[in-house]
């Protein structure tokens, strides 16, 4: 946790709080103290100016030697006894020393010795050279100056004095007047606290002190402060006298002289009430302060003690997020801000808790890489599976990169880098810890420019699975789940690039379908089954060389492209090997099991379409099926012709519903024993706007192929119950009218549903609809075939097997099923008058029906024998070209209105004289054909 500057801290604002009001008071006392020193200062000078006034006036009154002794003396010096300096001379100064007490008057000649003296009092005795010794006597007389000499040390008393000198007449001597400056200086105030010193401003020497100071009197004062009062006498000034002592002076000109009364007392006394004043403010200020300090302990304890120790948990909690709560003791201020911040680190204490949780538990591998290329953070989980640490660099992470990718992963590294981009997501293979090569998704961000984390975060999430799985989807994808061998889209694949390339060589394919492998499931299981599979996968794998491919397109049918093969005999061969191979004998389980295959074989070029090529081998292994099953057979010219004429027929069928090209044609039922008309068959056309009538079975076979039979049939159920409802309303009694039902209708599961549907937006009565099923529908899915019969017999329904005992009729699905009717096929009808044992089963099969409670319809009479045989048998109904061909709807009802109840007598049916007319058992191919 970074500190904040000192001066921000509690306790540091507490002091200074505390400094802030010491300078606060103690700026108080020192002005409240200069105010008090000034208004004393004041008062001392004003003290000072009063004494010193007086003195200086009581001085000048006694002493005035520029005015009145200079007068005095000049008179004197006029009289011719004085003038002469005789003998006469000293009775003449008599009358004015004796009014002169203090002081002496003499005539001093030039040379300084005395001419004459006062007769008394007087210390100076005439003749006397002392004087000729002073410097200031000498040259006052030698230059004949009137006026007040300068102080001088009086050589007879050793006291210092002044002199007033007056030229005689003669102008060889001079008359002096010599004055002790104690004698007549004395203070009028005798209060000794008050200091007095006359000064003589011209030469700063001091003339008197008092009270008397040892070395004061005859000292100069102009090199100490007083020299300041000699000019200025209007300041107190604060010096230090002559005496040492400091003191508050003030000066006043003594009146016609040179000097100054310098009056003083000193600070002691002047500044005693400012003093007192200043130690009771310093008490006070003190007692302040003191308060002041204890109010800063006590807030510095209150809130500094509580603030540090906060402060301290703070960076605890910073360095070791175990570390304990802060105190919440203390102003209530700091409780909230502790109580606050324990919140805040007991919620990050959780937050830190569940990263470390998920980062310890994370897949994702997290690395921080700093600016040198040093590891500076490594996730635990990236740390136990790849081996890195903290303070690792980028070699040690490129180490561990598989050798391949290695470069791969520099290089965008560095182009990356260069180019600065925000993201980076590769993929690597890397080894972890224990040298196991595993697939990461890397994705590298950029987050140096954070302050954070200051450098690029590595997440690597191992996809090892995830890829392995994908392998495994794409393997699933193009290989077989059962076999292992390529799905149709690897052939696919494979043929394409194979045919792509223009250089190579041809292509061969061979499509391979199991022969009745149907029951081998149906005998033995699927289980079984798979594992027959399974080993002829192995069988056809092993039977070719490596560079071909094995495929398996589902159920039992196989592929296998080879660029092999030069011509049609090395294709024969090969194809050859792979009957006799499917023909050895499977062990499966305890079983021994035959298989055989047909073979379909078709030659591809560069530049043929894949698809082509494959329905081509397709078509080729269909016609070996119709050749006799296990046999080859390549595609030729013709088969493509074939090929090409049922693509474009599916893809004109495709539009034939939409635009209204299918119509229906109707072929009468005939009652054999009244020859009335039983019912009607109904039958589609195909109106092609190019070809015309398009026969049954150019264009059904193709339908049920592709599917579009369920759609077709839905058709031709509506419009045959349309028609029936229609033309019985307008004949006025009911016709019957029967409707093949395909083997992919029947297995529809909305098939009942769309019955129901047809019936009621026609408002035919059920009994009048007969469904034609072929007996191959009760074979293929008896379960389904029953579910759905079941309920359409429940609902008055009638239910025919048409083209019975074609090969597969079977008493247990009469006995199954509930059919009400059953239809000869007319391969036993056409025989039935000229072969003995065709006639024998048609009267087996009529009897048979008839014991078990069913009707017999015959297919394909043409002849009256026929007729006369099948009625002699008791058939019960018939249809063929010897009643009638198969007519549209208008030419049925125009027949059955002119007819009445039956129809015209039978006649022979003429042989046709063109190739493509229809065949008498058209409606038996019909029906076949739309089951």
């Amino acid at each position: 946790m970074r500190r904040s500057a000192w001066w921000r801290s509690i306790a540091a604002q507490v002091w200074g709080m505390v400094l802030v009001c010491v300078l606060l008071v103690g700026g108080l006392i020192v002005v409240n103290t200069r105010a008090e020193l000034g208004h004393e200062r004041s008062v001392v000078s004003a003290s000072l100016q009063r004494v010193g006034s007086a003195e200086a006036t009581s001085i000048s009154d006694t002493f005035d030697p520029e005015g009145s002794t200079i007068t005095t003396l000049a008179n004197l010096a006029g009289s011719p006894e004085i003038a002469a300096a005789g003998p006469g001379c000293s009775a003449a100064l008599a009358p004015i020393q004796s009014a002169v007490d203090q002081g002496s008057l003499f005539v001093v000649d030039a040379s300084g010795t005395v001419l004459c003296t006062a007769v008394k009092p007087s210390y100076v005795r005439t003749g006397s050279q002392a004087f000729g010794q002073v410097g200031v006597v000498r040259t006052a007389v030698a230059e004949h100056t009137t006026g007040t000499g300068e102080a001088f040390e009086d050589p007879v008393t050793g006291a210092l004095s002044l002199f007033t000198a007056v030229p005689l007449p003669s102008g060889k001597a001079s008359l002096v007047f010599v004055l002790d400056s104690q004698d007549f200086l004395l203070p009028v105030d005798p209060d000794t606290s008050v200091t007095s010193l006359v000064v003589d401003s011209r030469s700063g020497v001091v003339l008197m002190h008092y009270p008397t100071a040892k070395d004061a009197i005859g000292s100069s004062v102009m090199a100490t402060g007083v020299q300041a009062l000699l000019t200025n006498g209007g300041k107190v000034t604060t010096a230090t006298g002559p005496d040492g002592v400091r003191r508050l002076y003030r000066s006043v000109a003594i009146a016609d002289s040179h000097l100054r009364l310098i009056v003083g007392v000193s600070e002691a006394k002047a500044y005693a009430a400012a003093r007192a004043s200043l130690r009771r403010n310093l008490l006070i200020g003190l007692g302040m302060l003191v308060v002041v300090a204890l109010m800063g302990l006590i807030l510095q304890r209150r809130i500094g003690r509580p603030a540090r120790r906060l402060q301290a948990a703070i960076h605890a909690l910073a360095s070791d997020p175990e570390a304990p709560d802060a105190p919440t003791s203390g102003p209530t201020e700091l409780a909230v801000v502790a109580a606050t911040f324990n919140a805040t680190a007991d919620a990050r204490r959780k937050a830190d808790g569940l990263s470390r949780a998920i980062l310890q538990h994370a897949s994702d591998h997290l690395l921080v890489v700093d600016p040198h290329g040093t590891l500076t953070f490594v996730a635990p989980t990236a740390e136990r599976a790849l081996g890195l640490h903290v303070g690792d660099d980028l070699d040690a992470i490129f180490s561990r990169v598989h050798q391949g990718d290695r470069e791969r992963i520099r290089a965008r590294v560095a182009e990356w880098l260069a180019a600065s981009v925000v993201d980076l997501e590769i993929e690597a293979r890397v080894y972890d810890s224990h040298g196991v090569l595993r697939s990461l998704d890397i994705t590298a961000q950029d987050l140096r420019a954070d302050g954070t984390v200051g450098g690029v975060v590595l997440t690597g999430r191992d996809v090892t699975e995830r890829r392995a799985f994908e392998e495994h989807l794409a393997h699933q994808a193009r290989h077989d789940p059962l076999t292992g061998l390529a799905n149709r889209a690897a052939v696919l694949e494979r043929l394409s690039a194979d045919l792509a390339d223009p250089t190579g060589d041809a292509a061969c394919v061979f499509f391979v379908d199991l022969d009745r492998f149907k029951l081998v499931n149906d005998s033995h299981g699927h289980a079984v089954g798979d594992q027959v599979l399974v080993a002829l996968a192995h069988k056809l794998t092993s039977i070719v060389a490596p560079s071909d491919l094995v495929g398996r397109f589902g159920g039992d049918e196989f592929v296998v492209v080879t660029r092999r093969i030069a011509d049609a005999q090395e294709a024969e061969v090969l194809a050859s090997s792979i009957r006799r191979t499917m023909e050895q004998p499977l062990v499966v389980g305890r079983r021994e099991l035959f298989v055989s295959g047909s073979v379909g074989i078709a030659m591809a070029e560069p530049g043929d379409a894949p698809d082509a090529v494959l329905r081509n081998a397709d078509t080729a292994m269909y016609r070996a099926k119709a050749a006799g099953r296990n046999c080859s057979s390549f595609f030729d010219s013709a088969m493509r012709a074939e090929a090409q004429r049922l693509l474009r027929t599916e893809s004109d069928l495709h539009r034939a519903l939409e635009r209204e090209q299918l119509t229906l044609h109707f072929q009468p039922i005939v009652d054999l024993s009244d020859q009335r008309v039983h019912g009607v068959e109904a039958l589609v056309r195909w109106n092609h706007p190019y070809h015309g009538l398009v026969p049954p079975g150019d264009f059904i076979p193709v339908a049920e192929e592709s599917g579009l039979v369920v759609p077709i049939g839905a058709w031709v159920l509506d419009a045959a119950c349309h028609w029936a409802a229609a033309t019985s309303e307008r004949l006025g009694r009911p016709i019957r009218v029967s409707v093949n039902v395909s083997p992919r209708q029947l297995a529809q599961p909305d098939l009942v549903d769309l019955v129901d549907e047809v019936l009621n937006r026609t408002g035919l009565d059920p009994a009048q609809l007969c469904l034609e099923v072929t007996e191959s529908v009760l074979v293929q899915d008896a379960h389904v075939a029953e579910r759905a019969l079941t309920a359409l017999h429940d609902r008055g329904i009638r239910l025919s097997i048409d083209d019975f005992g074609t090969g597969w009729s079977s008493l247990t699905y009469l006995q199954q099923f509930p059919i009400d009717e059953i239809k000869l096929d007319r391969s036993y009808v056409s025989k039935v008058d000229t072969d003995h044992g065709a006639a024998a089963i048609v009267g087996a099969l009529v009897g048979m029906a008839h014991s078990m409670g069913m009707t017999v319809t015959a297919e394909g009479v043409e002849t009256e024998g026929q007729r006369e045989f099948l009625r002699l048998h008791r058939c019960d109904t018939a249809q063929g070209y010897l009643f009638a061909r198969p007519m549209p709807g208008e030419q049925v009802v125009a027949l059955l209105g002119e007819a009445g109840h039956g129809l015209p007598a039978p006649r022979p049916v003429p042989q046709p004289e063109q190739p493509d007319a229809e065949p008498s058992d058209e409606g038996s191919k019909e029906g076949q054909a739309v089951a």
